[in-house]
Protein backbone atom coordinates (compact mmCIF):
# COMPACT_ATOMS: atom_id res chain seq x y z
CA UNK A 1 0.00 0.00 0.00
CA UNK A 2 2.68 2.49 0.64
CA UNK A 3 4.14 1.77 -2.22
CA UNK A 4 1.47 2.31 -4.29
CA UNK A 5 0.44 5.74 -2.37
CA UNK A 6 4.18 6.83 -3.20
CA UNK A 7 3.40 6.58 -6.80
CA UNK A 8 0.10 8.23 -6.64
CA UNK A 9 1.69 11.16 -4.46
CA UNK A 10 4.74 11.67 -6.38
CA UNK A 11 4.13 10.09 -10.36
CA UNK A 12 6.92 7.81 -9.47
CA UNK A 13 6.12 4.77 -11.45
CA UNK A 14 9.93 3.87 -12.31
CA UNK A 15 10.09 3.40 -8.52
CA UNK A 16 7.72 0.23 -8.46
CA UNK A 17 8.83 -1.11 -11.74
CA UNK A 18 7.84 -4.80 -11.18
CA UNK A 19 4.57 -4.91 -8.77
CA UNK A 20 2.00 -5.26 -11.67
CA UNK A 21 0.31 -2.72 -9.64
CA UNK A 22 -0.97 1.25 -10.10
CA UNK A 23 -2.31 3.68 -8.45
CA UNK A 24 -5.55 5.76 -9.05
CA UNK A 25 -6.40 9.56 -8.21
CA UNK A 26 -9.78 9.22 -6.03
CA UNK A 27 -12.23 11.21 -4.71
CA UNK A 28 -14.68 10.66 -2.14
CA UNK A 29 -17.10 11.69 -4.54
CA UNK A 30 -18.71 10.46 -7.98
CA UNK A 31 -18.28 13.38 -10.15
CA UNK A 32 -15.26 16.05 -9.66
CA UNK A 33 -16.22 19.78 -9.72
CA UNK A 34 -13.21 21.65 -11.64
CA UNK A 35 -13.08 21.02 -15.70
CA UNK A 36 -10.29 23.08 -16.09
CA UNK A 37 -7.01 24.01 -14.13
CA UNK A 38 -7.90 27.36 -14.06
CA UNK A 39 -11.04 27.36 -12.91
CA UNK A 40 -9.15 25.34 -10.30
CA UNK A 41 -6.69 27.91 -9.12
CA UNK A 42 -9.71 30.05 -8.41
CA UNK A 43 -11.87 27.12 -6.72
CA UNK A 44 -9.04 26.43 -4.71
CA UNK A 45 -8.78 29.71 -3.24
CA UNK A 46 -12.51 30.44 -2.45
CA UNK A 47 -12.17 26.68 -0.50
CA UNK A 48 -9.32 27.44 1.54
CA UNK A 49 -10.82 30.93 2.27
CA UNK A 50 -14.55 29.64 2.90
CA UNK A 51 -14.72 30.12 6.29
CA UNK A 52 -13.95 33.77 6.27
CA UNK A 53 -16.82 34.18 3.37
CA UNK A 54 -19.17 31.92 5.51
CA UNK A 55 -18.45 33.98 9.25
CA UNK A 56 -20.20 36.96 7.32
CA UNK A 57 -23.41 35.08 7.14
CA UNK A 58 -25.67 35.47 3.60
CA UNK A 59 -23.92 38.64 2.40
CA UNK A 60 -20.52 36.41 2.66
CA UNK A 61 -22.18 33.30 1.17
CA UNK A 62 -23.70 34.97 -1.71
CA UNK A 63 -20.23 36.47 -2.31
CA UNK A 64 -18.70 33.41 -2.53
CA UNK A 65 -21.24 32.14 -3.96
CA UNK A 66 -20.97 34.96 -6.58
CA UNK A 67 -16.85 34.68 -6.92
CA UNK A 68 -17.64 30.55 -7.53
CA UNK A 69 -19.60 31.69 -10.63
CA UNK A 70 -17.48 34.06 -12.19
CA UNK A 71 -14.36 32.82 -11.25
CA UNK A 72 -13.60 35.75 -8.97
CA UNK A 73 -14.35 38.28 -11.82
CA UNK A 74 -12.07 37.00 -14.09
CA UNK A 75 -14.21 34.58 -16.68
CA UNK A 76 -16.08 36.31 -19.70
CA UNK A 77 -19.96 35.81 -18.60
CA UNK A 78 -20.20 32.95 -21.57
CA UNK A 79 -17.53 31.15 -19.49
CA UNK A 80 -18.75 31.61 -16.51
CA UNK A 81 -18.29 28.40 -13.82
CA UNK A 82 -22.09 27.28 -14.25
CA UNK A 83 -21.51 23.59 -14.00
CA UNK A 84 -19.00 23.54 -11.67
CA UNK A 85 -21.01 25.65 -9.29
CA UNK A 86 -24.09 23.32 -9.71
CA UNK A 87 -21.53 20.52 -9.31
CA UNK A 88 -20.44 21.71 -6.19
CA UNK A 89 -24.06 22.36 -4.80
CA UNK A 90 -24.69 19.26 -5.67
CA UNK A 91 -21.95 17.04 -3.42
CA UNK A 92 -22.43 19.65 -1.07
CA UNK A 93 -25.68 18.00 0.18
CA UNK A 94 -23.59 14.84 0.94
CA UNK A 95 -23.55 14.04 4.46
CA UNK A 96 -20.08 14.39 6.23
CA UNK A 97 -19.04 10.97 6.51
CA UNK A 98 -15.76 9.12 8.40
CA UNK A 99 -12.81 9.15 5.29
CA UNK A 100 -12.10 5.41 6.56
CA UNK A 101 -15.94 4.59 5.55
CA UNK A 102 -16.69 6.42 2.67
CA UNK A 103 -16.75 5.33 -0.55
CA UNK A 104 -14.26 6.65 -3.91
CA UNK A 105 -14.40 7.02 -7.37
CA UNK A 106 -11.06 7.89 -9.55
CA UNK A 107 -11.36 11.14 -10.90
CA UNK A 108 -11.60 10.33 -14.75
CA UNK A 109 -12.29 7.11 -16.42
CA UNK A 110 -9.78 4.20 -16.42
CA UNK A 111 -8.97 1.41 -18.99
CA UNK A 112 -8.73 -1.99 -17.90
CA UNK A 113 -7.90 -4.29 -20.75
CA UNK A 114 -11.06 -3.55 -23.26
CA UNK A 115 -13.27 -1.93 -20.93
CA UNK A 116 -13.03 2.03 -19.89
CA UNK A 117 -15.10 2.83 -16.71
CA UNK A 118 -14.82 5.18 -13.70
CA UNK A 119 -13.70 3.33 -10.45
CA UNK A 120 -15.81 2.81 -7.46
CA UNK A 121 -13.77 1.69 -4.35
CA UNK A 122 -16.30 1.00 -0.79
CA UNK A 123 -15.78 -0.19 2.40
CA UNK A 124 -16.94 -3.84 2.77
CA UNK A 125 -18.46 -2.78 6.08
CA UNK A 126 -19.60 0.47 7.31
CA UNK A 127 -19.32 0.34 10.88
CA UNK A 128 -19.74 3.91 12.58
CA UNK A 129 -17.65 3.17 15.67
CA UNK A 130 -14.26 1.31 14.99
CA UNK A 131 -13.53 -0.73 17.94
CA UNK A 132 -10.07 -0.23 17.37
CA UNK A 133 -7.20 1.19 15.11
CA UNK A 134 -5.80 -2.07 14.31
CA UNK A 135 -9.15 -3.09 13.64
CA UNK A 136 -9.58 0.16 11.04
CA UNK A 137 -5.59 0.01 9.97
CA UNK A 138 -4.40 -3.13 10.09
CA UNK A 139 -2.29 -5.18 12.48
CA UNK A 140 1.34 -2.84 12.13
Amino acid sequence: MRGRLRRCLHGHAEALPDTGTFGYANINGPIFFCNTVAHYLFIQELFLNAPAYFSQGRPGAHRFFTEFVTGKGTLDQDNWAWDEFLAFLRLSKTPPANLLLSSYWTMGAVRHGKYIAKVRITPKQQRTEPRSADEVLGQA
